[in-house]
C-alpha cells in the first residue's frame, strides 16, 4: 500500500517523503541535498498532502 501510493507521487515530492520519513533526514540536510531552502519543512507539507488523502 505505501509502495503504491509512493508510486503514484511526482518524482520530487516521493523523494522528500522518502528522505524525511523512511531514511530520517533531518530538514536542514534535506533542504541542502536536494538543493532547496530549510524552509523544507513547507515543501514536506506540501508533500504530504497526496498522501494523507489517501
Amino acid at each position: 500500500m505505501l509502495d503504491e501510493a509512493l508510486a503514484e507521487l511526482p518524482e520530487q515530492t516521493r523523494a522528500i517523503i522518502v528522505a524525511r520519513y523512511l531514511e530520517g533526514s533531518m530538514q536542514q540536510d534535506l533542504a541542502a541535498r536536494m538543493g532547496i531552502s530549510q524552509s523544507s519543512r513547507l515543501c514536506t507539507r506540501r508533500a504530504e498532502e497526496p498522501c494523507w488523502k489517501r
